[in-house]
């Protein structure tokens, strides 16, 4: 992971941290298990993204060119 990647990635775990907190009436201490507790929400949304993302990348195959080129499929 490249330093701009993982400081985008501390920056989103940090205002994640920052929410929980917050939402939890800003509580003195604890704020270990905000970071553990965003760190792991950042991660679960990466994972999902990743698996959507790999769903929308084409097959190893190259795309076919053949109906371009013979002329056929949907017409104009």
């Amino acid at each position: 992971m490249s330093d701009d990647a993982q400081s985008l990635l501390e920056q989103r775990i940090r205002d994640k941290a920052y929410l929980l907190w917050e939402e939890a009436g800003c509580p003195e201490g604890d704020d270990h298990r905000f970071w553990y507790e965003a760190r792991a929400e950042v991660e679960r949304e990466e994972a999902a993204l990743d698996k959507a993302l790999a769903s929308t990348f084409p097959s190893s195959d190259p795309v076919s060119l053949t109906s371009l080129e013979t002329g056929t499929g949907s017409s104009n």
